[in-house]
């Protein structure tokens, strides 16, 4: 399994299956809903990835209709990645507290690497 399938099972359960690549379709009225993305890749040759390892950089955004009950499902969210998987390391790089006006809902942004070790 690649590392995006990895993070998805590791999210997904947590967000009652509400986790989508890229984008959150149309229609969805069930929160804490969230999406993620890629937004870059590491690879050994680069001095973005330790040595002999391989990871992508994502992005993650959660939405919900109340501020006290995304903070809930963000320190949920966080807790999981910051739990050890074998294998991996994860990294996270910045995050930030939106509100989307076009749709009425609070929203978390979190930008995170992970990083797939290899044995050398």
């Amino acid at each position: 399994m690649d590392i995006e399938g990895n993070v998805y099972q590791w999210l997904e359960g947590h967000l009652a299956g509400r986790l989508y690549p890229s984008v959150i379709p149309k229609g969805v009225n069930d929160y804490p809903c969230a999406a993620y993305e890629r937004v870059g890749d590491l690879v050994p040759e680069e001095d973005g990835a330790p040595y002999g390892a391989e990871g992508v950089h994502l992005r993650l955004t959660v939405l919900h209709t109340e501020d006290e009950d995304l903070r809930a499902a963000i320190a949920v969210l966080r807790a999981e990645l910051a739990v050890a998987h074998p294998g991996y390391w994860v990294d996270e790089l910045e995050s930030e507290d939106l509100f989307e006006h076009e749709v009425q809902l609070f929203a978390w942004s979190l930008e995170f690497t992970v990083i797939k070790l290899a044995l050398i």
